[in-house]
């Protein structure tokens, strides 16, 4: 019965561990730069893991679920977001209520909500901003290369290593 060689992957899973980590840190850098910080919690929340399945290593990117709001905006019209994250953001953002027609803090955070229905959010494509900058990193795309061709040459010589070893016992 032949032996079968397991595609190995270390070579390539560590230079994909580094490519995560500086995605990771293109987008926070995206983010900070379109001006999204207020709570800190979207950019905390960033992170990425490496899923195997088969013989194929993935990239998650991890982060809070709005972070698809801020990055493709929001259509005017449908649902009015939840007001109690925007009261939150508010008072991070040290948005005072205004003498007059808005008195406490959260009626500010339902005006917010409800303008926010009724004019949409204006997208930041902070995620194809960070995809482009990362993919023009030369250094990092030929580490992930020279990653996954150590693994393949190393295949190879299992292979190989194993086929001369059952060549010579016969």
């Amino acid at each position: 019965m032949a032996e079968q060689s397991k595609l190995s992957t270390y070579y390539f899973k560590q230079a994909i561990k580094e490519f995560g980590a500086e995605y990771v840190k293109e987008l926070v850098k995206q983010l900070l730069l379109a001006d999204k910080k207020a709570t800190g919690e979207l950019i905390h929340s960033i992170n990425y893991k490496l899923v195997e399945a088969s013989n194929e290593v993935l990239l998650e990117i991890l982060a809070a679920p709005y972070l698809k709001y801020v990055d493709k905006g929001r259509k005017a019209g449908g649902k009015m977001p939840p007001v109690q994250p925007i009261i939150k953001w508010a008072k991070v953002r040290n948005i005072k209520p205004m003498k007059g027609k808005y008195k406490t803090i959260e009626q500010v955070g339902w005006a917010i909500a409800r303008g926010i229905q009724k004019n949409g959010i204006k997208p930041t494509n902070v995620l194809e901003k960070a995809k482009k900058n990362i993919f023009s990193n030369k250094a990092l795309i030929d580490k992930l290369s020279r990653g996954g061709l150590l693994d393949l040459n190393e295949m190879i010589n299992k292979t190989f290593g194993n086929l001369n070893e059952t060549t010579a016992s016969k």
